[in-house]
């Protein structure tokens, strides 16, 4: 039975909601569960739209869980956790038979959309390899880690600039 996501049916209409409080954050977890799911409803014929949603009134989508970022700097770039699980999700919708909706409300945060206006004209991978790296490239930073850790202890981070 899944944790993170709960799907219930609306005639020919899958509404998979994302619930992970308080803001709906991507781990890796909710991604394998949430992958799982869109794959069984894009292959049952009896589902015509798959509406996506976030539980709560807060968030649709917080981006993905900065609580796993620490792990993410000495992971080879494949293991990425929820940043791979979320290029590895984007995958699978582009592939998909069944269309996608999403019912965004209140925060919908994360590097897709702030990549989006740079990527939008080149071949998924190409735009995905760029997300990848530039994501890397923040976390390997001492002022990517210094500020993941700053978020984690809910303190003021202390930028150096490096």
């Amino acid at each position: 039975m899944p944790e993170f996501i709960a799907t219930e049916r609306d005639g020919m209409v899958a509404i998979v909601t994302i619930d992970h409080p308080p803001v709906n954050a991507l781990s890796a977890p909710l991604l394998e569960e949430l992958e799982a799911e869109l794959v069984a409803l894009d292959a049952d014929d009896g589902v015509r739209a798959i509406v996506l949603k976030g539980a709560g009134e807060r968030a649709f989508v917080a981006g993905a869980d900065i609580s796993e970022f620490p792990s993410l700097r000495a992971a080879p770039p494949q293991n990425g956790g929820s940043a791979r699980g979320i290029q590895k999700l984007g995958h699978r919708m582009d592939a998909a038979h069944t269309p996608f909706v999403a019912a965004i409300h209140g925060f919908c945060l994360g590097g897709g959309l702030e990549l989006a206006r740079t990527t939008r004209d080149l071949p998924l991978e190409e735009g995905l390899r760029r997300e990848a790296d530039g994501f890397r490239r923040c976390l390997e930073s001492e002022d990517g880690a210094e500020g993941v850790a700053a978020f984690l202890e809910k303190r003021e981070p202390q930028f150096t600039g490096r």
